[in-house]
């Protein structure tokens, strides 16, 4: 009964110590639901925890298809928040208003552009759109 209890007990705590130190990634600070029309876009604050050497795609998505992307390789272990500017490919020209774009976050256990092993994700936020939404002016009485 006494190994029973004890072998419970250990794995439970491996199971919670497994847990903690899983590589995780999301957006520190929601991003903007609109971009500019320009071929690079600062200001997407990501926070990341990884337990061994890893690589962060921030891409974004037009109507579905890939059209630009930002890359951060993780050196080791730990846990840290870093600044990510997106970069478009094929420059601003490509984007239009009529479109809409996705943004996806994920961690891949692989070195840059190796997408074998996916280490963690983010969920995709859809709704993003080009240009700043336009503020209602007040009626003067």
């Amino acid at each position: 009964m006494k190994k029973t209890f004890k072998f419970l007990v250990l794995s439970i705590a491996l199971l919670f110590s497994a847990v903690s130190f899983a590589q995780s990634v999301e957006f520190a600070t929601p991003p903007k639901t609109y971009i500019p029309k320009a071929q690079s876009i600062p200001g997407y604050k990501i926070k990341y925890t990884a337990t061994k050497p890893s690589t962060i795609y921030l891409g974004i998505k037009k109507d579905g298809k890939a059209i630009g992307n930002a890359i951060h390789k993780v050196a080791g272990a730990g846990t840290k928040t870093i600044d990510l500017s997106l970069w478009i490919w094929e420059g601003a020209s490509q984007l239009s208003k009529k479109s809409n774009y996705t943004y996806t976050l994920s961690m891949w256990a692989d070195p840059e552009n190796v997408f074998e092993h996916l280490a963690a994700e983010a969920k995709p936020i859809d709704g993003v759109t080009l240009g700043k939404p336009k503020k209602k002016k007040k009626k003067k009485n």
